[in-house]
């Protein structure tokens, strides 16, 4: 795994305020360093200034949807290496297959909010090995 300085530990990409709020929660909670936009333009502009640690993409978004935006992220040189797991109420099955069609580097489903989990994941892209 390539690792790069981040400047936040997760960019949160989501267009629901309540998930936003409580993923922040979590994760600052936990003392990692976590920031969130609401639609795909703004991960894309977000992503021009900074870099995360990992970026949790939200599948359905109006306007440019999370797989579009990570086709962009994937054609974008400077972000080689940039870990995005795709974060949806979708069954599980269903995010899995849209993972690996995409490209996504893993998955976490919304509503459960498996606390151990996101830490897991967050700490699998932030923390050397």
């Amino acid at each position: 795994m390539t690792t790069h300085p981040s400047d936040v530990d997760v960019l949160l990409v989501d267009d629901d305020m309540d998930t936003c709020a409580l993923m922040i929660r979590i994760l600052r909670a936990r003392n990692f360093t976590a920031e969130y936009v609401n639609s795909g333009i703004e991960a894309l502009a977000w992503l021009g200034d900074k870099r995360p640690g990992v970026v949790f993409l939200d599948v359905s978004m109006p306007g440019l949807s999370g797989p579009d935006v990570l086709k962009l992220i994937r054609n974008d040189p400077s972000h080689v290496g940039l870990a995005v797991v795709f974060h949806s109420a979708l069954d599980a099955y269903a995010l899995n297959l849209l993972a690996v069609q995409h490209g996504a580097d893993g998955t976490l489903l919304k509503g459960r909010y498996d606390v151990a989990e996101i830490v897991a994941v967050v700490k699998r892209w932030t923390q050397p090995s």
